[in-house]
């Protein structure tokens, strides 16, 4: 089982079901030492631009929510922490660019137990802003959009690999 922590529309389960395709296991968690940030289109790194701009044209307004570590030890993100298969983790890796935006980070934290998670962080790259990471709305785009752009990228991976 992998431990995946997600924030933004990956702390939803209907998210998380169109990503992977079921609802996981998963229970409210935090993070510390991390600060919740909005990226725009034009702030991501280019090779993910490219790609997202085949489902989000520029009159969409494209944002994400992107994690970072924090100079401040108290500021903290709340999202919820999925129990995974390999199979869905690497669903989620295709789904967020892994590697071409974001990293894998390893961190340990308390949830109903202290466990290892993995979650997806950015380094070195513009922000539009830094935005409250307790309380934050769970979508930035349209919610039926992200939905349906989610189903659609893993019914694509699953037909390919």
């Amino acid at each position: 089982m992998i431990y995946f922590f997600g924030y933004g529309a990956d702390k939803d389960a209907a998210m998380m079901e169109a990503i992977v395709g079921r609802k996981p296991k998963g229970e409210k968690a935090t993070i510390s030492g991390f600060e919740l940030c909005i990226q725009s289109l034009t702030d991501i790194p280019f090779a993910a631009q490219k790609i997202i701009k085949r489902s989000w044209d520029e009159n969409d307004h494209f944002k994400s929510y992107v994690i970072r570590p924090s100079k401040n030890m108290n500021s903290i993100v709340t999202g919820t922490m999925w129990e995974l298969t390999p199979l869905e983790r690497k669903l989620i890796d295709n789904w967020e660019l892994t590697e071409l935006w974001y990293n894998v980070f390893f961190m340990t934290i308390e949830a109903s137990k202290k466990i290892q998670v993995e979650i997806q962080i950015i380094n070195n790259q513009p922000i539009r802003y830094i935005t409250n990471g307790k309380r934050y709305k769970t979508f930035l785009n349209s919610r039926q959009k992200m939905l349906s752009t989610a189903k659609q990228c893993r019914l694509d991976y699953l037909k390919n690999n």
